[in-house]
């Protein structure tokens, strides 16, 4: 399990860029998972492996939601409630979009003065953490969506549920990182080019 803030900046920097799949609630188990598809690279040659990680958040306190129709610093943007059930399929329809800015934890206090109790929903669960929070968001052209979960732990799956190591993913992040800046033509086709002098 990862609770400690030095792992959390490490993931900071995994998630960089990193495309968000998907995210879903269980609020009888207290339990939220977060589906991202990494940005990877091995030594040599393309990346075989799986790309997508499930970020399991265990001992979920809170969870808000606020999806608007608007850019994400539009104060009026109007607020479209939906029940939390339906999180999965609202995170989907944006496609699949980036995140960014490398401060997704434990910045819940920031992220809620920006929303301004716009909140599509908040649900509290007892007997639940909110010894972390990790903030997330997705854009479109007329939606904006900012998701914030406060959680206590968090283990990192695969897809097939088998432990996904935090050491082996910051390797394989940190290769792609330095294949763009260098202009590998392995991550071409991502789009993220290096800021020239």
């Amino acid at each position: 399990m990862i609770s400690s803030r030095g792992d959390f900046e490490r993931l900071e920097y995994l998630f960089n860029e990193a495309t968000l799949v998907g995210a879903e609630l269980d609020e009888t188990a207290r339990v939220a998972a977060v589906t991202l598809e990494l940005l990877l690279l091995p030594e040599v040659g393309p990346w075989e492996g799986e790309r997508r990680v499930q970020v399991k958040l265990l001992n979920v306190g809170r969870c808000v939601a606020s999806l608007r129709r608007g850019a994400w610093n539009a104060f009026f943007a109007r607020r479209i409630r939906f029940p939390p059930s339906e999180l999965l399929e609202v995170v989907r329809s944006f496609g699949g979009g980036a995140i960014y800015g490398n401060q997704f934890f434990d910045q819940a206090w920031r992220d809620l003065r920006t929303i301004h109790w716009r909140y599509s929903f908040d649900v509290r669960l007892a007997g639940g953490s909110k010894a972390h929070s990790i903030s997330l968001f997705q854009e479109g052209n007329v939606r904006h969506l900012d998701l914030i979960f406060w959680f206590e732990a968090l283990e990192l799956l695969f897809p097939d549920y088998s432990a996904a190591s935090l050491d082996s993913l910051c390797e394989g992040n940190d290769r792609w990182w330095r294949a763009m800046r260098a202009g590998d033509p392995r991550v071409a086709a991502s789009g993220i080019v290096a800021l020239k002098a």
